[in-house]
């Protein structure tokens, strides 16, 4: 069957745009009708008693709202993941198959192969080696279709392996588990229909590590007329550790999310820069929204974690602003592997969706670091290029909804030496925007990340210096306090939609390096005045 339908496919070209399927295992453009595998495979499991089947599904133009309620009342299709091109993995009845493909806007109906639901990162490379248990399993993270009770995927899980974590009770049906390290077991639990997606669990976090209001044009809008300073506004911080909220340029204005956790210098370097109000160095030191509050965690762990403490964040400390210096550790050989630059996964997936309201239709506006791996020789030569593009490390940088900051020398405007750029592994533009993350002077005679550097505060009322695109994250974070503090000054305390605050930030940003967008400083530096 795998020989057949292999046969049957075409690749995708310039020509085919709008009829290729898209995959990460595969990209194809088929012929339309009923597929001969998957009606052969309906009749099978239809002769076996079962009632539905997951297959691709493709359209000829995007169905309305209408269109997808009658395919659900008149033909129990439930459309539930969309594969571009206008197709969806789909569960739809074994025994209606030739109904379905004869409704006019359906143009053709196929099989999801078991190579379609693994990471081509597993694939290629194998499980990560971070994911691999002293007693020789493995940890991976399986994703099932939605419509997959509990049950059911704890069934199919029991098949092979156990449970380590549960799903997030917010959705995405992202379960962790444990089984065997074989190729076998991992071919055989991608086979089950009720399992969407396969990778290892995420590798171990690492942080990306007075110029910056000046670049930014903060210092305009801090004085009159405008005023701002992020009064009455909230953000939520998730790093390597917690805040000292006891620092002078802090104090009184930072909440412990996340108790248990110690105090660092990273954590408090980034939350001056988003909110310091300069106390301890006559305002010379003052971050972007000086009266903001600010509420620390130590970064999550998994989705779950994720999906709680965004949601305490939201709800018991009314924040906004969700900002992130940190990133999938990618230095082979001791973690990750080059390969897993720019990649978009299950984590990726669901910063999209708590964006998106997942969090019982809460939002919140979502910064991320780009990363500091522009310059990492360990990749030089290898996937997925030989050149310093496609470096973004996950799982925020590669999120479509987050606000992806690179960095520039805050004295000269130029893309640091050390900053990820984009392009994703799907094409898609990051950075979003860029800000300062270090200062030039005399680079590039001195080694890169060893100029100047970003002075900030530090536990113990310290002040210090810090390089990366850490610098940078919370520096965007700060001037959307301000937007939001403005905003809710002329929209009778109506916060906006983290959509508005980020076309904001991109649509007023100064256009840098090639003219328009680009992979280098996304959409331009920032510019707090126009936004």
């Amino acid at each position: 069957m795998l020989a057949v339908l292999a046969a049957a496919d075409t690749s995708v070209n310039a020509e085919d745009t709008s009829t290729g399927i898209l995959l990460k295992s595969r990209q194809f453009v088929p012929d339309s009708g009923l597929d001969h595998v998957v009606k052969s495979k309906l009749e099978v499991l239809g002769g076996a008693g079962a009632e539905k089947t997951h297959v691709l599904m493709q359209f000829y133009q995007i169905p309305n709202a209408s269109e997808k309620t009658a395919l659900n009342e008149t033909h129990d299709v439930d459309l539930l993941t969309y594969v571009p091109n206008n197709a969806w993995f789909a569960d739809i009845p074994c025994d209606s198959a030739s109904n379905i493909i004869a409704q006019p806007n359906v143009r053709w109906i196929g099989n999801i192969l078991p190579d379609d639901k693994v990471s081509p990162h597993i694939r290629d490379y194998g499980v990560g080696s971070w994911a691999v248990n002293p007693d020789g399993t493995v940890n991976l993270m399986v994703t099932f279709f939605g419509d997959v009770s509990a049950d059911e995927a704890k069934h199919v899980i029991g098949k092979y392996g156990s449970v380590v974590a549960k799903p997030s009770p917010w959705g995405g049906n992202v379960w962790t588990v444990t089984v065997p390290e074989d190729s076998y077991t991992i071919s055989s639990l991608a086979s089950e229909d009720a399992v969407e997606w396969i990778e290892s669990v995420p590798p171990p976090r690492t942080i990306n590590n007075d110029g910056s209001r000046a670049a930014l044009k903060v210092n305009t809008v801090q004085a009159p007329p405008y005023n701002l300073n992020g009064s009455g506004v909230v953000i939520a911080e998730w790093d390597k550790g917690l805040v000292d909220g006891t620092h002078n340029d802090l104090a009184g204005r930072v909440f412990v999310g996340d108790p248990g956790w110690p105090k660092e210098d990273h954590s408090t370097h980034v939350a001056g820069t988003a909110i310091g109000n300069g106390t301890n160095s006559a305002g010379l030191l003052k971050g972007m929204a000086p009266a903001a509050n600010l509420v620390t965690y130590e970064w999550p762990d998994n989705i779950t974690e994720m999906d709680n403490e965004t949601l305490d964040a939201i709800v018991n400390h009314s924040a906004v602003i969700s900002t992130n210096s940190w990133g999938y550790k990618i230095d082979p050989p001791g973690e990750g592997n080059c390969s897993m630059y720019g990649d978009y996964d299950s984590e990726s997936r669901n910063y999209d969706m708590i964006v998106d309201g997942k969090l019982d239709n809460n939002t919140i506006t979502i910064v991320f670091s780009a990363g500091n791996q522009e310059a990492n020789a360990n990749c030089s030569d290898s996937y997925p290029w030989p050149h310093p593009w496609g470096r973004l490390p996950g799982p925020g940088s590669t999120a479509k909804n987050t606000i992806v900051v690179g960095a520039t020398y805050s004295d000269t405007n130029n893309h640091t030496c050390f900053s990820s750029r984009g392009p994703t592994d799907d094409g898609r533009i990051k950075p979003d925007v860029c800000a300062p993350g270090d200062q030039a002077n005399d680079f590039p005679t001195i080694p890169c990340n060893h100029a100047s550097k970003i002075n900030s505060t530090l536990p113990g009322n310290n002040y210090g210096e810090g390089a990366g695109t850490s610098m940078s994250a919370p520096a965007v974070s700060g001037c959307a306090a301000l937007i939001y503090q403005d905003y809710r000054s002329t929209h009778s305390a109506i916060n906006p939609t983290p959509a508005t605050v980020k076309a904001l930030l991109l649509h007023t940003a100064e256009d840098l390096g090639n003219t328009g967008p680009d992979y280098t400083y996304g959409w331009g530096l920032v510019n707090a005045t126009a936004a």
